[in-house]
């Protein structure tokens, strides 16, 4: 319990030996986040973050975007299936969220990474969760229809 360094490492690592993703092919990056030099800071870089398997693991993990942004990151797009495009919209400081179709009119990203990867790049320890709630929510005309 509470070893998220070690449980991130893993994650890592199985990302590093499969193929990334086809979301990845088809925007321009200079680096995946996994890549990120030591002591490379976000300052003033995009980031494009995508779903890895379920809508769960989109709902689970947004809670770290707002984070990126307090960590100097210029723009945060976020690629989420079009059921939950409203609420991850809805999270603070997320610049952009758009449907894995839209992913090819984007412009070029300094970086890029899949959602579940986020508290391996913030660097989570069992004190520094992301515990603001509620942290989602859907916008009063989705919930009137």
């Amino acid at each position: 319990m509470g070893q998220y360094e070690e449980g991130c490492g893993f994650t890592r690592r199985a990302t590093d030996s499969r193929r990334i993703g086809a979301l990845m092919h088809r925007i321009t990056l200079r680096r995946t986040c996994q890549r990120r030099g030591a002591g490379e800071t976000l300052d003033g870089k995009s980031l494009i973050v995508w779903p890895e398997q379920g809508l769960g693991d989109v709902v689970q993990f947004a809670r770290y975007l707002p984070m990126l942004k307090r960590r100097g990151l210029a723009t945060l797009t976020v690629s989420v299936p079009s059921c939950a495009d409203a609420p991850v919209a809805s999270v603070d400081r997320v610049d952009r969220c758009v449907t894995p179709g839209d992913v090819t009119t984007l412009p070029a990203h300094d970086y890029a990474c899949r959602i579940m990867s986020l508290p391996m790049l913030c660097e989570t320890t069992v004190d520094t969760i992301p515990a603001t709630f509620p942290y989602l929510h859907v916008p009063a005309p989705v919930v009137e229809r």
